[in-house]
């Protein structure tokens, strides 16, 4: 049985549950192209041997009516295809509560169901994100100067060397910040210089507990914005000096 294959590339994005950031790449599926109801239309009725331009007009006024059910408040069911229906989001102070616009809305979901869902479990993902590849291969501060040891103090000054490390400005998913054990974004650098084989960042800030942590550089290594992130990291001990 052949596998289909669908083309995705990642992105750098925070995900942030309760105040607690943690980084992750997603995966954004490489749509071929955009088809719109008159190619589909077309389509069909070549398949159907049945006059396009009417084709279209039926599936108008089918489309039409769906969406005039669905706003109306009913649960549209196309049998072996999709679903269709409203959803409330936002959350509410009690169980009574009135709606508050500022807070709720009203959204339309599309649910897959029958054989269009099972035609997507048998599709796999191929990830063709081009990149840069950071390689961090030392970490010392302006304090201690001891290798991958960081002072746990305000404004402390980090300098890191490797490859392919230059820092594009401005860019979100970019820059230095330090992990705890579950990945967990718990300080974040301000990146004051960097090239391909250097950054000099401060951290304003860092972790009330000494103990080890995991220093990661993120960059494009000057490559354009629509190149993927390469991430890099090293053990860091963060202690109070002596």
């Amino acid at each position: 049985m052949k596998t289909n294959t669908v083309p995705f590339s990642t992105v750098l994005s925070e995900l942030n549950v309760k105040g607690v950031v943690k980084r992750q790449y997603r995966g954004i599926v490489q749509h071929v192209r955009t088809v719109r109801l008159p190619e589909i239309a077309k389509s069909a009725a070549a398949k159907l041997g049945v006059q396009e331009g009417l084709f279209a007009y039926y599936a108008a006024v089918l489309f039409d009516e769906i969406g005039s059910s669905v706003v109306s408040g009913h649960r549209v069911e196309l049998d072996d295809f999709v679903s269709f229906y409203l959803t409330a989001s936002g959350t509410f102070d009690s169980a009574n509560a009135q709606w508050n616009p500022s807070e709720n809305h009203i959204g339309i979901s599309i649910s897959a169901k029958g054989r269009l869902k099972d035609a997507a479990e048998g599709l796999v993902g191929r990830n063709v994100t081009e990149g840069n590849h950071v390689i961090l291969k030392r970490v010392v501060d302006g304090t201690s100067r001891i290798e991958n040891v960081i002072t746990n103090a305000a404004n402390v000054k980090v300098y890191l060397s490797g490859d392919s490390m230059l820092v594009t400005a401005g860019a979100a998913d970019e820059g230095v910040w330090l992990e705890n054990a579950n990945g967990e974004v718990v300080a974040t650098a301000t990146v004051d210089a960097s090239t391909m084989t250097t950054v000099d960042c401060t951290f304003t800030t860092l972790p009330v507990e000494d103990g080890s942590y995991r220093l990661v550089v993120a960059a494009r290594g000057g490559l354009s914005m629509e190149y993927g992130v390469s991430i890099a990291h090293r053990n860091v001990k963060v202690q109070t000096a002596n």
